[in-house]
């Protein structure tokens, strides 16, 4: 997957020179703050036992509606580029599931920790989302443009679920996750600088693998993705 993300914007780099070998090269920054509705698609697998138990595998899809802050740099005219960067300061859950388990007839009752009977609830928060970007831009009048989108996106994934349930006792910790984020948009540029994009953006992240620190070392793995409509409201200088 990082290999895939780095080709990608690599590609993409050099797509971008073709823009602007002819234009003026003028430069101007923007900042501004983004607000974005979507989803959230997580799939993923608990492995028992450290790999040789049973695998339990789940789908799930969660809303989102979140807020951003961005900063970015656009130079070139009618065919020019866009490289910016945004960071969103809020957590989100995903991937909530549960589901219960009983302990079998032949139970051995003289031993608590082996009774493993119980609802288990698997959850995960991510935080700390930032991405850096680039946008290839057509300008057909001096006030409205139409761009493609591509990026890295990198986001901290916690886990919540906490176990303690006999041998099924189990805790994790937090793991960084790349992703690589793609879309369209059209912006429209006032002549006084007040800025709006309005775009549609999917980011696949790479799989996240946690072992746990506890009990009899369970595997949890997800591959989440997301995509949102995102409205950004800027001041371009």
């Amino acid at each position: 997957m990082k290999k895939t993300i780095t080709s990608a914007v690599v590609a993409i780099g050099f797509f971008l020179s073709t823009f602007v070998t002819s234009s003026a090269m003028a430069g101007s920054y923007a900042i501004g703050i983004i607000g974005a509705t979507g989803k959230v698609d997580t799939s993923g697998s608990e492995t028992e036992g450290g790999g040789d138990k049973e695998v339990t595998t789940a789908t799930d899809q969660n809303d989102i509606l979140y807020g951003s802050l961005f900063a970015e740099y656009t130079f070139g005219e009618m065919y020019g580029m866009t490289l910016g960067a945004s960071y969103t300061p809020m957590d989100r859950h995903l991937g909530t599931k549960s589901r219960t388990d009983t302990a079998p007839a032949d139970d051995d009752r003289d031993s608590a920790s082996s009774n493993d009977a119980g609802t288990y609830t698997a959850k995960a928060e991510i935080s700390n989302h930032a991405t850096i970007y680039i946008e290839p831009t057509f300008m057909p009048t001096d006030n409205f443009g139409l761009y493609l989108k591509g990026g890295v996106s990198r986001v901290i994934v916690n886990s919540l679920e906490s176990i303690a349930l006999g041998e099924d006792s189990s805790a994790y910790g937090d793991e960084t996750v790349l992703g690589g984020m793609y879309g369209l948009g059209a912006k429209v540029v006032h002549d006084s600088g007040l800025m709006f994009k309005l775009e549609y953006t999917k980011t696949i992240y790479e799989t996240v693998t946690m072992t746990s620190t506890s009990g009899n070392k369970n595997i949890i793995s997800a591959d989440p993705e997301i995509e949102a409509f995102r409205l950004a409201i800027g001041y371009q200088f």
